[in-house]
Order: structure tokens, then C-alpha cells, then sequence
């Protein structure tokens, strides 16, 4: 038996002719892994409670780093910090040699 393709629109109309939406129901948050939100989900607490941030590391420019080796490290200069809700104010400096 070989199945014909037919147009999306026509497989939507043949699938929602014959499925119907669930009625919703309250679940304990421990019983809601893999459900959907019936409706939007607010808190009136902050979350997190405190300024957060989602990775910790380093920007470098390549020029800055290019000749280094392991004999000859590149020895960069921190020229500003970015915290979770503070970003960093525009500016670099030069890596210094030693």
C-alpha cells in the first residue's frame, strides 16, 4: 500500500477533525514534569531572589594573545567587569609583555 502526499493545511484539517483539547487540572509541581500550562505562571517573589549570572569566564582580543606561548605567556590586563544586571562600560587596553 502507497500513501499519497497531500498539502499541510489538509493533514491539520484531518488531524483536528479528530482530536479535542483535555480539560485542564490542578497537579502538584512534583506531578507536572512533561504537562503543558494550561495558563501563564507568575510569582510574586523575584526569582532568583538575587542578581545571577548564567556563565562566568573571560573576553580576551585575539590580537592580545596571538604570540603567546608557554615560554612566552601573553600577560593581559583587566580593563572592566561585567556583573549579572551591570555590563561592562566599553574600553580595552593592550596586553603587556614581560
Amino acid at each position: 500500500m502507497t500513501a499519497e502526499l497531500i498539502e499541510i493545511e489538509e493533514a491539520r484539517r484531518l488531524v483536528l477533525e479528530r482530536v479535542a483539547p483535555v480539560e485542564a487540572e490542578p497537579v502538584a509541581l512534583g506531578a507536572a514534569l512533561g504537562r503543558v500550562l494550561a495558563e501563564p505562571v507568575s510569582s510574586v517573589d523575584a526569582v532568583p531572589g538575587f542578581d545571577n549570572s548564567a556563565m562566568d569566564g573571560y573576553a580576551v582580543r585575539a590580537v592580545d594573545t596571538a604570540a603567546a606561548t608557554s615560554d612566552r605567556p601573553a600577560h593581559l590586563i583587566v580593563v572592566d567587569e561585567s556583573r549579572a544586571g551591570h555590563p561592562a562600560r566599553l574600553g580595552s587596553a593592550p596586553a603587556r609583555r614581560s
